[in-house]
């Protein structure tokens, strides 16, 4: 999968039920 489409495609959803660090680090 691509960094860049992960945090364009879940990164209101997962990344607020999951954690904005996560998302920053680029690990979802």
């Amino acid at each position: 999968m691509k960094q860049g489409v992960c945090n364009v495609l879940l990164p209101t959803r997962q990344a607020m039920h999951q954690a904005p660090g996560k998302i920053r680090s680029g690990e979802i």
